[in-house]
């Protein structure tokens, strides 16, 4: 009658510790899986990405106003998640050959772009989001 009692005993200890680890493991799994939901939620401001192989000037306007710009070589601007009308004019200066690119990103997809490898060459892009 003991050993019965004791094999009762151990089956039961065993029964209460599995059901511990997998409620345990569960509650581990769930937390893992919503840091990585969050985690994969990607930004969605709007960038300006200007790529040049020489000094460039020009302006840009959005819903904060218009500035001039300029640079010499690769620049990004974060423009927010809702810039409204975005309209860029850049031009190169200097005389070098190369060439410059404008390319506006919403959430990391471009969406429009223009390139020129004209000296002093002028590109230009109008978008509204």
């Amino acid at each position: 009658m003991k050993k019965i009692a004791v094999g009762l005993l151990a089956i039961l200890i065993l029964v209460i510790l599995v059901s511990g680890c997998t409620s345990s493991s569960n509650s581990t799994l769930t937390n893992s899986s919503s840091q990585n939901n969050s985690g994969m939620q990607s930004n969605q401001n709007v960038t300006l990405k200007i790529n040049s192989d020489g000094p460039w000037n020009g302006t840009m306007s959005y819903k904060n106003g218009t500035q001039n710009i300029n640079g010499t070589g690769n620049t990004i601007y974060d423009l927010g998640q809702n810039p409204g009308k975005v309209s860029v004019t850049v031009r190169k200066t200097g005389n070098k050959n190369g060439t410059i690119t404008l390319q506006l990103f919403k959430g990391g997809n471009i969406t429009i772009y223009q390139s020129t490898t004209s000296n002093q060459g002028i590109i230009s892009l109008n978008y509204n989001f």
